[in-house]
């Protein structure tokens, strides 16, 4: 049985042992007469509210949904059930029998609770809260503390493990060892993961990270151990190019989530966008059909990719936002073990917890990844612009006496481009590429030539 039936049956089996007493009674009234629909309608509503709270259920309205609190979390309820409820409550009041079970005054019971209780709404928060087995995390500042359940939360999961700050995760660290041996990767691994548990209106780092390498390299395993660990109300896995859509649903989407780990690199995206979502700054969201607002509190990103991103801006404000980790073991298929995610799953969440907190408190400390010359390698490569690219790619060196036509040149180039998939400088920048990196440009009878001739290798 799911929580939403577990919750609903729990407030079936209240109301069934609530014992009957006449509804005009509840409104000291000695006698049912001249009681109007509506009057009866707002005693039954009231009634039941009371009577609920009293076995330890909170209600709140998500637009014309209702979600009930009970115990450890908020879980949405059919309006439907909610209905059928108040009609039992009704019947409960000693209410005509045929006027409570009619489907329009049983409309206007569930018009009336939606319109009395308190509205959900999503505030933006310096800290973090993950809701665990045993209680409920609350990651804040320089510290974190386990506290017990609270509807004021709005929290409305739990996850299924506990919090144990003894807890070892043997497996999963050697699950690492095995993928990124690199051990300052893991550190990078390890503190991104914590930063995940830093609001951003805390402080930020300005960071996506990027988990990049072919398949069989683990990166699989690192997303179902994520959607794991922080459960999938707090996961979205939205492409780049929704993100940064002009409509700012998915925006919307991951306001007051932790993370969006993205599988896909999109082809086209809103570089600005994205600057604005990795340095954690106010941005646009919107509901399908709803007004423009602005979050302050949503998901950080991660994204499994097995190429790079293209580039479309060639600019330190982009490439300083980017951490890439390398996956560049393949691990062989009689090495692989598709249950692996399982078997970590099923016994080392907690340790995975605390090996999250450890980055987090080295980070919230150090306020800056640890150094990692793996990815400052990478970076410079990746850095580099297309024309420069297309420079290395085919040995043009400088040449005092040789020229070639910049129309010649610059066609071979764009051919270059198209065959990587990545867009092409326009020709000025192409040729003042070319003059950075020390080539003469003149204009002769034929044209505009640059100097250089092909170094065969």
């Amino acid at each position: 049985m799911n929580r939403n039936s577990t919750v609903y049956y729990c407030l079936y089996n209240l109301i069934a042992d609530i014992s009957p007493v006449n509804f005009y009674e509840v409104d000291h009234k000695d006698s049912p007469k001249n009681f109007k629909k509506d009057e009866i309608v707002v005693i039954i509503v009231e009634f039941f509210l009371k009577e609920t709270k009293k076995g330890g259920f909170y209600f709140k309205s998500d637009k014309s949904h209702c979600k009930v609190y009970y115990e450890t979390h908020w879980v949405n309820l059919d309006t439907q059930l909610i209905g059928n409820l108040l009609t039992q409550c009704a019947l409960k009041l000693n209410v005509d029998s045929k006027l409570a079970k009619h489907h329009k005054f049983k409309d206007n019971l569930t018009s009336q609770i939606l319109s009395v209780i308190e509205p959900c709404i999503q505030n933006d928060k310096d800290f973090i809260l993950l809701n665990l087995e045993n209680g409920t995390l609350q990651i804040e500042k320089d510290s974190y503390w386990l506290k017990n359940f609270d509807p004021k939360d709005d929290l409305d999961y739990k996850l299924n493990y506990c919090f144990d700050p003894k807890a070892k995760a043997d497996l999963f660290l050697e699950f690492l060892d095995e993928v990124i041996p690199d051990k300052e990767k893991q550190i990078n691994l390890q503190e991104f993961f914590g930063y995940l548990f830093i609001s951003n209106l805390d402080f930020s780092l300005s960071k996506i990270l990027v988990l990049y390498g072919e398949g069989a390299n683990g990166k699989s395993v690192i997303y179902e151990l994520a959607s794991a660990l922080l459960h999938h109300s707090n996961i979205r896995s939205y492409s780049i190019e929704k993100l940064t859509d002009n409509s700012g649903y998915a925006r919307y989407d991951i306001s007051g989530r932790i993370l969006n780990y993205a599988t896909e690199i999109s082809k086209s995206y809103d570089i600005n966008m994205i600057k604005k979502i990795a340095s954690g700054e106010p941005i646009d969201i919107r509901q399908p059909y709803g007004v423009q607002m602005e979050s302050k509190s949503y998901a950080k990103l991660i994204i499994n990719c097995n190429e790079l991103p293209t580039i479309f801006e060639y600019s330190n404000g982009f490439f300083r936002r980017l951490l890439i980790l390398h996956f560049d073991k393949i691990i062989t298929e009689d090495k692989q073990d598709p249950e692996l995610s399982k078997k970590i799953i099923k016994n080392e969440l907690p340790g995975i917890l605390n090996w999250v907190l450890e980055g987090r408190t080295r980070l919230y400390r150090n306020r800056k990844f640890s150094a990692c010359q793996s990815s400052k390698h990478l970076m410079a490569e990746y850095k580099k612009d297309s024309v420069t690219q297309f420079i290395e790619e085919f040995n043009y060196q400088y040449d005092n006496e040789n020229y070639i036509l910049q129309s010649d040149l610059y066609k071979h180039y764009t051919s270059f481009c198209q065959e990587q998939g990545i867009k092409p400088f326009i020709l000025k920048k192409f040729k003042s590429v070319f003059q950075k990196n020390n080539f003469n440009i003149e204009r002769k009878n034929s044209g505009m030539v640059i100097y250089t001739s092909r170094l065969q290798p």
